[in-house]
């Protein structure tokens, strides 16, 4: 125990704003690898058709929103004690802010044609990277609200 966490308590891993960002990343990368691990085996034209539908790419595009946002808002809070954990937490939220995009696009085009612009092998890096920011995200921590 450092000098520092104890004269900063840390929130409850579920209370309030930190616990809505913890479930919502952790729901939002877990779904994101299952998307992209159910490619594989379909192919871009049946995953396209039957799994990647507008209706799923927008309701994806909620709690990815909420990670987003409430990653973005917490930012003060974040517990961040070395360098490399403050640069990642920018690329994660701006990560999850820009993902919003391509996501929520959907809800006003229905149309998820633009996952024909990655290439087949784009699901195995993503698996990758996904699961390295779905630890980063689990793993972070806050400081605790005062009134």
């Amino acid at each position: 125990m450092t000098a520092n966490s104890i004269t900063t308590p840390a929130a409850g891993y579920f209370d309030g704003l930190p616990g809505l960002f913890h479930v919502t990343s952790v729901l939002t990368i877990v779904t994101g690898i299952g998307l992209h691990v159910s490619r594989l085996p379909l192919g871009p034209v049946v995953f396209q058709q039957s799994v990647l539908t507008p209706l799923t790419d927008t309701l994806f595009a909620i709690p990815m929103s909420i990670a987003g946002l409430t990653m973005a808002w917490l930012w003060r809070r974040a517990l961040l004690p070395t360098l490399w954990e403050k640069i990642a937490y920018g690329f994660v939220t701006l990560f999850l802010l820009g993902s919003i995009i391509i996501h929520a696009r959907t809800a006003i085009t229905w149309d998820t044609s633009y996952i024909n612009e990655f290439p087949a092998w784009y699901p195995y890096l993503a698996v990758v990277y996904l699961g390295l920011i779905g630890l980063f995200c689990a793993t972070r921590r806050f400081v605790a609200r005062t009134t």
